[in-house]
């Protein structure tokens, strides 16, 4: 008997650890192994082979956000934020010559999708899109830095945006933004263009 149980235990282990992209079992907000991207005391976002999933602790539901690396058949997640239950990330979906990206925002309670947004407002032919940072509040007001490149009008736009329930709107645009900088503290934003620091309320 105690060699049947040894050996269950040792097969359940080795399945786990060649386990593939699909959630854990709920209840568990993921496993401890797994790579934290992001996290707040309620909830948090991971990698687990080469998937992203999010969850919220008190529910211990998995939710499966996109790729952790590129990919043609899934969208990648990156970069990624949590305040309270809702997680912000961004979303890059790859063509052969275009990469497009947005910013979602979901509720990892119950998984709901509440905003979802283009990263710039700029549009090219052959262009690749990209969000440098993401900061997110517990209400669900996002704010985020988005890149285009275009390669046949040799086109480069960096845009910082906020969105909350007033709408999307570009706080700065410039091609000496720090992709990168941007952070958040209560209501204020702060990013970086040309060296200097500059501020914003998210509203």
């Amino acid at each position: 008997m105690v060699a049947l149980l040894a050996f269950l235990a040792s097969s359940g282990s080795s399945a786990a650890s060649s386990g593939t992209a699909a959630a854990p079992a709920a209840g568990h907000c993921g496993p401890a192994a797994a790579a934290r991207l992001a996290s707040s005391p309620e909830a948090r976002v991971y990698s687990w082979h080469g998937a992203v999933f999010g969850c919220a602790f008190a529910e211990g539901h998995q939710f499966r956000l996109g790729s952790a690396a590129r990919s043609i058949r899934e969208a990648r997640v990156s970069p990624v934020a949590v305040a309270g239950v809702n997680a912000a990330y961004g979303l890059s979906n790859f063509g052969v010559d275009t990469i497009r990206a947005s910013v979602v925002v979901r509720r990892l309670t119950d998984g709901t999708q509440l905003k979802e947004l283009a990263a710039t407002r700029a549009v090219g032919a052959e262009s690749f899109e990209s969000v440098g940072s993401v900061v997110v509040r517990p209400d669900g007001a996002v704010a985020w830095i988005g890149s285009l490149h275009s390669i046949i009008g040799h086109r480069s736009v960096t845009e910082v945006h906020e969105a909350s329930s007033a709408g999307d709107r570009v706080l700065d645009s410039g091609l000496g933004i720090d992709s990168t900088s941007l952070r958040v503290r209560g209501d204020t934003l702060s990013w970086v263009n040309s060296g200097v620091t500059r501020h914003a309320t998210l509203y």
